[in-house]
């Protein structure tokens, strides 16, 4: 509901795309001084805005090429079966599914080598081997 609301407006759908991205790069979850909650809200508010094309279109393309280098940063830095790096990859395929990263394919040989190191080392999760192969597409 919160994303579908804030694109009908662009002025508010920039304010809340770019807090969204500084608090994603922070590792910050502002929920979680009030509510005690194990879910993270920032990371699950970023993962459902690209569960769907036309919520991701909040984000401007430069600030999806911010979060496709944090995505992958985060990514390259957890180890491999780390449940947070099946997390970035699911995003990281989301972006590349529901966005027009096409038009753009920012970090494609990032994304690629980190699918082919995910294929290698995390034989055994294939959740995050889907989430890799889509990335080398």
């Amino acid at each position: 509901a919160v994303v579908s609301t804030q694109s009908t407006g662009r002025g508010s759908a920039t304010a809340f795309s770019e807090n969204l991205l500084v608090a994603f790069n922070r590792g910050t979850d502002p929920a979680a001084q009030s509510y005690k909650t194990p879910v993270n809200s920032v990371k699950k508010l970023t993962r459902d805005v690209f569960l769907n094309r036309g919520a991701a279109e909040v984000f401007y393309t430069n600030d999806i090429k911010v979060l496709l280098e944090v995505l992958h940063r985060n990514a390259i830095d957890r180890d491999p079966g780390d449940q947070e790096r099946a997390y970035y990859l699911e995003v990281l395929k989301l972006i590349v599914t529901n966005t027009d990263y096409t038009d753009h394919s920012h970090y494609k040989s990032e994304l690629i080598d980190l699918a082919s190191q995910v294929s290698h080392e995390d034989s055994e999760d294939a959740k995050s081997i889907a989430a890799a192969q889509s990335l080398s597409r």
